[in-house]
């Protein structure tokens, strides 16, 4: 690779992983060597800078799709850009094999009403799991914890327990690139 890419990096706890690191570090980085903020509206076909602005910071922190023309006036290569999105999957693979110790689980009261219940202190994963199955059982509704933007894992009150992943996956197509945010691509994983 001729672009300078950071190597994965060792992750210690779960809160130094950063879904997209890489991708989105690449991007910004090319984004801000591009200061010729009118010439690449202009390429980009837009015809409001306000309105360009605005879409271009959700670009660099991949919060809405991506148009190729903007990422090759920027100067991105795409094969360095699936580069990045393999070194974010690593890291993303790293992060799922730290020790996930939750402190809140949440508990879906009715449509949009949600409230907050604190795990014992030091709980691991496991055993956060068999509170969260218990309590979803208990109290009639379901449950979930949420782990960092690596999974959340849901209960049931019949019991089904399963687990939603947010693996950095990117779509790279013809006029555009589109980062996943909910990990839908992948589905429902029943746990234990």
């Amino acid at each position: 690779m001729s672009e300078n890419i950071a190597s994965v990096h060792h992750l210690e706890k779960l809160s130094d992983y950063e879904r997209f690191f890489h991708t989105k570090a690449y991007i910004k980085g090319k984004s801000d060597s591009f200061t010729n903020e009118k010439e690449l509206m202009r390429k980009c076909e837009y015809a409001s800078l306000n309105k360009f602005r605005i879409h271009r910071k959700a670009w660099v922190n991949l919060e809405r799709p991506i148009p190729i023309k903007y990422l090759r006036a920027i100067g991105v290569s795409l094969d360095t850009l699936r580069f990045t999105v393999e070194l974010d999957g690593e890291e993303y693979e790293q992060a799922l094999s730290l020790p996930f110790s939750p402190r809140k689980a949440v508990i879906r009261v009715m449509p949009t009403i949600f409230s907050t219940v604190e795990l014992p202190e030091g709980v691991n994963e496991e055993d956060a799991i068999f509170v969260l199955k218990k309590m979803s059982r208990k109290i009639g509704k379901y449950c979930f914890i949420n782990f960092d933007n690596v999974k959340t894992v849901f209960a049931e009150p019949d019991g089904f327990v399963f687990a939603k992943f947010y693996p950095p996956m990117v779509e790279i197509r013809k006029d555009l690139i589109i980062a996943s945010h909910d990990g839908a691509a992948i589905g429902k994983v029943r746990l234990k």
